[in-house]
């Protein structure tokens, strides 16, 4: 499964649900980019889902929050399969400023500033050689 399909947990990266106006992440930014994060997922048998990168540049001072999970343990592969990535948060990346994050609390973001989210990857499956 890669980030296009809905997973255990019932997320969909490509659809919240609900009606959009109601959504937070609108208020977030500009979507500069969306695609799957290859090799991401681990090796195995069967490798691990793709996670997914999205690119957001902020189009207003604002307070953001985030809470990304899998941070410290990605998750795991099964029967010799290997872990996949785990995800990763940077604000502004490629640039002297910088930041690397997966957790803050109203942290204030400026117009133009620019925020990666890249999700994990799911574990493998099986030892990889299979």
């Amino acid at each position: 499964m890669d980030a296009g399909h809905v997973d255990q947990a019932g997320l969909a990266p490509q659809h919240l649900g609900g009606h959009r106006s109601h959504q937070p992440v609108e208020r977030l930014g500009a979507v500069t980019e969306y695609r799957i994060r290859p090799g991401s997922g681990g090796a195995g048998a069967w490798r691990g889902g793709d996670g997914v990168v999205r690119e957001y540049v902020m189009e207003a001072d604002q307070d953001l929050s985030l809470w990304w999970e899998r941070s410290v343990t990605p998750a795991w592969g099964l029967f010799g399969g290997e872990a996949g990535e785990p995800p990763r948060v940077v604000l502004n990346p490629g640039t002297e400023h910088a930041r690397e994050m997966l957790k803050a609390n109203s942290l204030r973001v400026r117009k133009g500033d620019v925020l990666r989210c890249e999700s994990g990857g799911g574990g493998g499956y099986g030892t990889p050689a299979e």
